[in-house]
């Protein structure tokens, strides 16, 4: 499982209310770009993982699933 869904799903359950995130290492953002990020972020390791499948490798984490 990737990791991108624990932080919406953390909010959720404790029912938070973020306005903003000011992660230890980085800039501050809206609930809103942290959530756009976290898809991006995603995104492109799913890419990644594709283009190594398609080299024959393996490489962990890999496949990439929020399910």
């Amino acid at each position: 499982m990737w990791w991108g869904n624990s932080y919406p799903d953390s909010v959720k359950y404790w029912k938070l209310q973020v306005d903003r995130d000011l992660p230890v290492h980085g800039n501050m953002h809206t609930y809103a770009e942290v959530i756009e990020l976290l898809r991006k972020q995603t995104r492109n390791a799913q890419d990644l993982c594709d283009r190594v499948e398609k080299s024959h490798l393996a490489m962990q984490g890999c496949p990439v699933s929020n399910h």
